[in-house]
């Protein structure tokens, strides 16, 4: 897993960001500044309300994707480590 900061750093984000290898290598790919941003503001928002989204089914039960654009992003909270 990697930290990595996304977007402006908040005292109001109760849950730290936190990437896989592979979601880490896709964000920083991104190419288009736009949507960039756009998946950093989502990302902000995320960390605020972890549990918000599409609830997901099959293997990933309890679960939820928030889309971007063509991304999808699948929050994986850890309450009690207060990250996301």
């Amino acid at each position: 897993m990697k930290k990595l900061l996304v977007g402006r750093k908040k005292a109001s984000m109760p849950y730290q960001i936190t990437f896989s290898n592979t979601a880490a290598k896709q964000f920083q790919k991104l190419l288009d500044k736009k949507l960039k941003e756009r998946m950093a503001a989502a990302l902000e928002f995320i960390a605020n309300e972890p549990l918000i989204g599409k609830p997901l089914q099959a293997e990933f039960k309890g679960s939820y994707s928030f889309r971007v654009g063509d991304y999808r992003i699948m929050p994986f909270p850890r309450i009690k480590k207060r990250w996301v």
